[in-house]
């Protein structure tokens, strides 16, 4: 019986100003057993100004240059520039398996998929902070599940798909700020097209290394899922219940700070217990017993600086609209 010939394979890295991280995915890379005469590696650069772009070139990848300013806008990029049958893309503070490439082709030479996701699993050497922090991200994403409840477990640093199909469905949106890879999900699932997310497929990724590093990345992240959410009507009419849930719960939080100064104290108790259960609950779930303290401190603090972000961000468009209203008046 004769082998199917396998697949060429792009692996496109979105990238800028990465030089503290991105020689060590490269040469994780560099380590991968797939056959290097059907690889190709495209580093899609916003114009960095470190030395990002000469690290890259001289672990032999391809380095083309995005106008754009988004990750969705870098892969875009990289996608027009390759050779590949099928694209992987990853980040730039990833570090991948020697068989990684290995496991994906083989789901798309067995299964007749279109897309393909799988896990980003945090570091061993991470601070206990970094590993809580990455439990959040993980804890839910456990089991395999196709198409539509695929959606939202696919993250951009782990995913791949048939450019074929990428082209057809007309790419990333490359004005959204976030959820990019989402949208995309959500474009090629109503188009009749099959992805599957697999969690035997993984990544190890670099969490924000401190408190303040995960405070401004939750809080850059509500910021940006807001305008992604209002640029984007696919992702309205999927995201917007999860959006507002977790604003609900940032803003019980909120109150709770709040109440011992404007509430009656019986308020404050009420408040206090509900979120310190679904904290402890939740931190139980993710971190286990010997790990809850933690748990509970990183959710507290995603919720909170994550609702900021969407507050921020929701004031600076009222604003924005009311001084033009103003203008037009005159």
């Amino acid at each position: 019986m004769i082998k199917p010939e396998l697949p060429s394979v792009s692996i496109i890295i979105p990238t800028l100003n990465s030089e503290r991280v991105i020689e060590g995915c490269l040469e994780s890379i560099g380590n991968l057993t797939y056959p290097k005469e059907k690889l190709e590696v495209i580093v899609a650069d916003g114009h960095s100004k470190d030395r990002t772009v000469k690290i890259a070139k001289d672990h032999g990848a391809k380095v083309v240059y995005e106008n754009v300013g988004t990750r969705g806008g870098a892969c875009n990029f990289g996608v027009t520039e390759s050779n590949g049958e099928i694209l992987v893309f990853t980040d730039d503070d990833c570090i991948v398996e020697p068989d990684w490439i290995n496991k994906i082709v083989e789901r798309f030479v067995k299964v007749s998929i279109d897309g393909l996701g799988g896990i980003d699993l945090t570091p061993p050497n991470s601070s206990p902070f970094e590993r809580v922090a990455g439990l959040i991200e993980e804890y839910w994403r456990k089991d395999e599940v196709r198409s539509f409840s695929a959606l939202f477990r696919i993250k951009g640093c782990n995913s791949a798909y048939r450019k074929s199909t990428l082209i057809k469905v007309g790419l990333f949106d490359p004005y959204l700020p976030y959820n990019e890879e989402t949208e995309l999900n959500l474009k090629l699932v109503n188009s009749g097209y099959t992805i599957l997310y697999d969690p035997t497929i993984y990544v190890w990724h670099r969490r924000r290394g401190g408190i303040r590093q995960y405070l401004r990345y939750n809080y850059r992240a509500g910021r940006k899922s807001l305008q992604s959410l209002l640029r984007s009507s696919l992702l309205r009419k999927y995201m917007l219940r999860s959006t507002v849930i977790k604003s609900f719960l940032g803003a019980l939080l909120a109150i709770l700070l709040l109440s011992s100064i404007t509430l009656h104290l019986m308020l404050f108790v009420s408040l206090g217990f509900m979120v310190f259960f679904y904290l402890l609950v939740r931190g139980l779930k993710i971190a286990g017993i010997r790990g809850v303290h933690l748990a509970i401190v990183a959710l507290f603090l995603n919720h909170i600086s994550y609702l900021l972000g969407v507050a921020v961000e929701a004031l600076g468009i009222l604003d924005a609209r009311l001084k033009n209203m103003m203008r037009l008046k005159r």
